[in-house]
């Protein structure tokens, strides 16, 4: 990666945001287009996939775009078609930030098919922004550069355009998972907070074990640990196609390898998953998360469960709260106000830097569209409404290991400078 990537990598993820009412009403948009967009393609029929605007003499713009399409529509079953893409050199130093095995030629047909098409942007402009408000069902944003969701639109399509579906239905994953309930007993939740450094696996004794993440990470942790769950539901960090994201997917190969744990994750961002990395099926959980639905966990063939912006709160406390009764919460730092990204990782488990800004380069608008300080005030919000919901159907919910979150500290959770002295 050159030193010119990096910084802009660097300073989407660090630097000024976007202007945060500029962002909240382009999101709300785009996010509006794409709700429209669902409908009026569900109404059509489309013939081959036309990506637009033609990359010219880039070489990075169509590896770029190549390796998008390699991952998200994995088993495409229509032609895919962009002018002057079809027989050119496509190798992984000309976008060094994804994974290299995705920089590879998608398939690109040598002529335009016929037919009727469905147009990809993968890069805005005022004209393909007019053709997209005119034709919602039919020309379909992924700039990921311009809007905080743009890449979403990616998923959305899968769904249509890609080959046999992997995805457990509703009622599987509720067997797969309450198949390992403890009526009555008690689960570990491990997040990957710094304070997890402080758990010591071998002395967990709950009768579940449920972790997260860059968890995977640690392959001392997970043979200690034993986790019965790993949960994860980030669509930069897990589901797309940058080297951060493909490093962590090794290490979750190697964790279903190595434990019988269940993979959780988000019934929207899987199809992907499944498709690049199908020995992972006969495990999966596909929880199905919607933004309108109360507080809820999984129950008998029904997975459906709040949509959050936040592991804890999306995954692993409603998964808790359909398992056991008494759930320990641990490596939950929260945030100090002085932070200038979402919080602190456990350094055993974070990836390294480079890493970190390829993630940063392939997704720029999820960063420099993103406050990280309203991100956090939401989180710890729902983080307490949760709880309470679980704690007044008879949950006990405790603390372990220092916080900085009220919800948490409320309940027995010690603070950070109680630790220290």
């Amino acid at each position: 990666m050159t030193s010119s990537t990096k910084e802009r990598g660097l300073k989407a993820a660090y630097g000024r945001r976007r202007s945060p009412l500029v962002n909240k009403v382009k999101t709300r948009v785009t996010w509006g287009l794409q709700q429209r967009a669902l409908r009026k393609a569900a109404e059509a029929r489309f013939d081959y996939l036309e990506v637009v605007p033609a990359v010219g003499d880039d070489p990075t713009a169509l590896a770029d775009v190549s390796a998008r399409i390699n991952w998200y529509l994995a088993g495409l079953k229509v032609p895919i078609y962009m002018e002057g893409a079809h027989g050119r050199t496509i190798t992984p130093d000309q976008a060094p930030y994804l994974d290299p095995d995705l920089v590879r030629d998608p398939g690109w047909a040598a002529q335009r098919p016929a037919g009727r098409p469905l147009r990809l942007v993968h890069r805005y402009t005022p004209r393909l922004a007019a053709e997209y408000l005119r034709s919602p069902g039919s020309t379909w944003v992924v700039d990921p550069n311009f809007a905080l969701v743009d890449e979403i639109a990616y998923f959305h399509l899968a769904q249509d355009l890609t080959g046999d579906d992997l995805m457990p239905s509703a009622e599987v994953s509720a067997q797969r998972l309450l198949a390992r309930a403890k009526p009555g007993g008690s689960a570990f939740v491990l997040a990957t907070g710094p304070s997890a450094a402080l758990v010591d696996p071998k002395q967990v004794d709950t009768d579940l074990r449920i972790t997260c993440n860059s968890a995977v990470r640690d392959h001392e942790l997970l043979e200690s640990l034993r986790p019965d769950v790993i949960a994860f539901s980030d669509r930069v960090f897990h589901f797309g196609p940058s080297r951060y994201a493909s490093a962590f997917r090794r290490d979750l190969r190697h964790a279903f390898e190595a434990t019988d744990a269940l993979i959780v994750t988000s019934k929207l961002w899987a199809r992907p998953l499944l498709a690049n990395m199908p020995e992972l099926a006969p495990r999966v959980v596909a929880i199905d998360h919607r933004p309108d639905v109360a507080w809820r966990w999984p129950t008998e063939g029904d997975v459906t469960v709040r949509s959050t912006g936040n592991v804890l709160t999306n995954l692993m406390l409603p998964i808790a709260f359909a398992l056991a009764e008494r759930i320990e919460v641990a490596g939950c730092d929260g945030r100090n106000p002085n932070e200038n990204y979402f919080w602190k990782h456990n350094a055993k488990t974070q990836y390294a830097d480079d890493l970190m800004q390829a993630a940063f380069e392939a997704h720029p608008a999820f960063f420099a569209d993103r406050d990280y300080g309203d991100y956090y005030d939401e989180h710890i919000v729902q983080l307490e409404e949760l709880l309470a919901t679980g704690e007044r159907a008879g949950r006990k919910i405790v603390g372990v290991t220092p916080s900085h979150i009220p919800a948490l500290l409320q309940r027995g959770a010690p603070r950070f400078d109680e630790v220290a002295s």
